[in-house]
């Protein structure tokens, strides 16, 4: 929590209304995880795609809500 806190300061400063939560460091830590794990066992190339289909479902379980 405390990684969603110190995001105040950072939206104060840019002066945004931006609020991060913590489901969004958890989507943003599982996309990163998905891209180390495809580029160590499979490439560069497969670690691009799978990041692609990760975004594509994030945004497709977006626009279900």
């Amino acid at each position: 929590m405390k990684l969603a806190e110190r995001w105040e300061t950072v939206s104060d400063w840019l002066n945004t209304d931006i609020k991060v939560r913590r489901i969004d460091i958890v989507l943003l830590l599982l996309g990163i995880s998905i891209a180390v794990y495809y580029y160590v066992f499979y490439g560069w190339q497969a670690a691009v795609i799978g990041v692609a289909m990760y975004l594509m479902g994030v945004m497709i379980a977006l626009w279900m809500l």
